[in-house]
């Protein structure tokens, strides 16, 4: 009986879909007559699951049976306002708020921090997204999610975690037209603690920016530093892998294939200074020009740039140190403390956003459930293979 009317059930599958009058009508005529005839076996099926092939609930049958001749109601009923909904003058201020000249360039997210750590709270970063779309504002950020093919390795590159400033570093170079910028990050801050411009990508200006940096973040020889970079020219080249050498890291690594793929914290610290903060939308017609817009970009970059990796604290707070971070995201909390104190029903869940340090940060983590760390570990296990065979 049913499969005679497929397009019946066809429309009344579709989940929140209206449903007309005339299909009611034609339901609840084929439920009541399938449950109350029974076949040449003397079965009759029960509402129950003459309703579920239907793909209805029995409680729409009843409502239906009840009033056959109403209309689907569910676009046109009034519903009560839900008692946590901002107001439309709250509403409006959210958007001129977030829409002021100091924010308007922001990302939503950064804007909410910029207004958190000033001590003011509007609303959370979701809400403001929606409020912003609701006044014809693009709320959305910017999303440069290029994911690479997955690569089906036997090997993991090792794991460097940094604990603390200067354990682990990451510096690469990129260009400018004509002029180049080193840059070294810290990982665990995200700091960038040394930046160099030159014209070109050469081992001298290699060797010059990296004993710059070194000294004014006094990095003596011996020190327990890993640094990492790609395989570019200016990196690999005798002169800069000397200087390296010579101050005796704790390691010295590469894009090779057992260490790692590429150089993602640089490549994405300069993804930063090129589209948030402008760097690469400029011709510079002189090295001074081109110098002095990288420092006001690195400056804007560890001072008032938030990163989601490290809780949204600025790189250079972090760089000071655990009480200089901890005080920071202490201040925060306390501002989301007052602002739930204020109205306490919008904190559906009771709890405020997380305020507590990020912790160690890892170059190349192992994912879950890895059974082989490196390509050394390769060569172990296969060893202890040949010599348990032998």
């Amino acid at each position: 009986k049913i499969n005679d009317d497929l397009g019946l059930v066809k429309r009344l599958g579709v989940k929140g879909g209206k449903v007309i009058k005339q299909d009611r009508q034609a339901a609840v005529g084929l439920i009541e007559q399938l449950t109350l005839q029974k076949d040449d076996t003397g079965f009759k099926a029960d509402i129950r699951t003459v309703c579920r092939v239907l793909g209805i609930s029995p409680t729409s049958y009843y409502r239906w049976k009840k009033d056959l001749d109403a209309e689907d109601r569910r676009a046109t009923c009034k519903r009560p306002p839900n008692p946590l909904a901002y107001s439309e003058q709250e509403q409006q201020e959210i958007a001129n708020k977030y829409c002021e000249k100091e924010v308007c360039d922001m990302s939503v997210e950064r804007a909410y921090f910029t207004y958190l750590d000033k001590g003011e709270y509007y609303c959370s970063p979701s809400t403001a997204r929606r409020v912003l779309r609701k006044f014809g504002v693009d709320g959305s950020k910017r999303r440069d999610n290029m994911k690479p093919a997955n690569r089906k390795n036997t090997y993991r590159p090792p794991e460097s975690i940094a604990n603390a400033p200067n354990e682990v570093w990451s510096y690469d170079a990129t260009p400018y037209g004509e002029y180049n910028l080193f840059v070294a990050i810290d990982i665990y801050s995200r700091k960038i603690v040394g930046w160099h411009t030159c014209v070109g990508e050469t081992s001298a200006n290699a060797v010059e920016f990296l004993t710059k940096t070194f000294e004014e973040n006094n990095i003596q020889k011996g020190h327990p530093l890993r640094i990492h970079s790609d395989n570019g020219p200016a990196m690999r080249a005798e002169d800069t892998v000397r200087l390296l050498n010579d101050m005796e890291l704790k390691e010295v690594t590469h894009s090779r294939s057992h260490v790692s793929d590429d150089n993602p914290y640089s490549e994405s610290v300069f993804a930063t200074l090129n589209i948030r903060l402008g760097l690469d939308l400029r011709r510079y017609h002189s090295l001074e020009e081109c110098r002095e817009a990288c420092a006001k970009a690195i400056w804007k970059y560890n001072n008032e740039y938030f990163h989601r990796s490290i809780n949204y604290v600025p790189p250079a707070i972090r760089h000071e140190g655990a009480e200089a971070e901890r005080a920071f995201l202490e201040r925060r909390k306390q501002t989301l403390e007052q602002a739930r104190a204020k109205a306490p029903q919008r904190w559906v869940k009771g709890f405020v956003m997380n305020c507590e340090p990020a912790g160690p940060q890892v170059l190349n983590p192992t994912p879950r459930g890895a059974k082989v760390a490196s390509l050394s570990d390769v060569e172990k296990s296969m060893a202890t293979d040949n010599n348990r065979a032998n």
